[in-house]
């Protein structure tokens, strides 16, 4: 069987998992077209954490430089009992020696995805095409020994547009076409109740000195984050599904902002909670902003059908605490385009390409069977247990202060599960 190895890599989807990917591919020499639907970056506030392994990863690509400053450096994460005013901290130093970059970044991810965009059509220009909307993946690119791939598309004027390669990658979001092009299930189910977010330009110094960067705090059956950002705090509510319509009634915005005014819900559930240590209201009357995001807990149970492959949110959607899913994409790409690579440099090292395995080899197969198994077994349980008033630490009944060795043992492990630290070897991204 020939191979056509002049065909690219398609990859439908410029968000920063497609975006990562498309670099990465073209970085190790790989054709890659990149197809967008927007014509415009979106600049809507989506995941805005970036755990230490992805850190690592933005540093091998000599990104981190450039990005850091515009972020919030985050050391230390706290949980705040307010019924018992008792307050656990963990400082994430515990990570020291299993990655450079022993802290989060809180970053909204349009910073990243600007900064990929520009280094792409800088090294590969012309590879972006932007205002097309693929609708399906041709039939034949999903039969099990095709050796190249077609995805029809619409650009802005009406007009079908099609391109071919070696592969198609979906990473065109929790609605993927090409998912339902290829009619794989999205397995599992939607939370009734959405997550309620605010941005608060600031806090008052009181309640700042309690606060560490992040930090889940509890009053009886409810719970708040507070996220420390550059230019202000995020705090997440969660409202019951019976509260859900007043939760969302904000005022109406006005026609230059982005976001509404916090609803009186908002405000009033803030002050139930907080209201014993902040003695005056006026902050949350001060330039408060809203909006809200559904939860969804689904997964492909493939993510190889054919030459299409699935990444990021078109293979899986979580609840957003830590930003597990964008990092979990993000490390996930990166591992697709390193197996992508690899078959890219088998392929065009074989004599004229005789007998080539349509699916990839061992290096993309085996991709598929890792990542599959860690978005079954690691990225949906890990998630799953974070919803509700819970978090993956739970948070933690010691503090890193206690020296009993078997207490610091559990939460160093519990801080490499919750940073996704084990979904790499230590070799692959940390530069000694």
């Amino acid at each position: 069987m020939v191979l056509d190895t002049s065909l690219p890599v398609l990859i439908v989807g410029a968000g920063p998992v497609g975006l990562l990917t498309a670099l990465t591919l073209h970085m190790r020499g790989v054709s890659v077209q990149l197809i967008e639907r927007r014509l415009d970056r979106s600049c809507a506030s989506r995941a805005s954490t970036f755990q230490p392994p992805v850190l690592d990863l933005l540093d091998v690509l000599g990104l981190l430089n450039e990005l850091e400053p515009l972020g919030q450096r985050v050391d230390r994460i706290a949980s705040w009992n307010l019924d018992c005013d008792e307050c656990q901290e963990v400082s994430l130093a515990i990570l020291s020696g299993l990655t450079n970059h022993p802290y989060r970044l809180h970053l909204e991810q349009k910073y990243l995805v600007s900064v990929l965009e520009r280094l792409l059509e800088a090294l590969a220009p012309g590879c972006l095409f932007r205002g097309i909307e693929v609708i399906a993946c041709d039939q034949a690119g999903l039969m099990a020994n095709t050796t190249t791939a077609m995805v029809h598309g619409r650009d802005v004027n009406g007009n079908l547009r099609s391109f071919v390669g070696s592969w198609v990658v979906a990473a065109d979001g929790a609605h993927s076409r090409l998912r339902q092009s290829a009619a794989l299930p999205f397995l599992g189910h939607d939370e009734v109740a959405p997550v309620v977010r605010l941005f608060l330009p600031s806090v008052p110094y009181l309640l700042a000195q309690k606060l560490a960067p992040v930090t889940y705090v509890r009053r009886g059956d409810r719970s708040l984050s507070f996220l420390q950002m550059l230019n202000g705090w995020r705090v997440i509510l969660r409202p019951f599904p019976e509260e859900v319509d007043s939760a969302l009634a904000c005022p109406p915005m006005d026609l230059e902002a982005q976001l509404p005014p916090a609803s009186q819900w908002s405000k009033a559930l803030l002050r139930q909670v907080l209201d014993d240590e902040i003695s005056h209201e006026l902050w949350m009357d001060e330039g408060v902003l809203q909006d809200h995001y559904l939860i969804r807990q689904r997964m492909v149970e493939k993510n190889l059908i054919g030459r299409l492959l699935l990444i990021g949110d078109a293979a899986h959607v979580t609840n957003t605490r830590g930003g597990l899913n964008m990092n979990f994409g993000l490390l996930e790409g990166y591992a697709l385009a390193d197996a992508l690579s690899r078959w890219w440099d088998n392929t065009h090292d074989q004599n004229d390409c005789i007998d080539v395995d349509p699916n990839g080899g061992t290096y993309v197969r085996a991709w598929s069977e890792r990542w599959q198994e860690r978005i079954a077994n690691v990225l949906m349980p890990r998630t799953a247990c974070m919803r509700g008033v819970g978090t993956l630490f739970d948070l933690i009944s010691t503090s890193s202060s206690v020296g009993n060795d078997e207490n610091l043992f559990k939460l160093k492990e519990t801080m490499i599960s919750a940073t996704l630290l084990d979904m790499v070897q230590t070799d692959e991204l940390i530069d000694d």
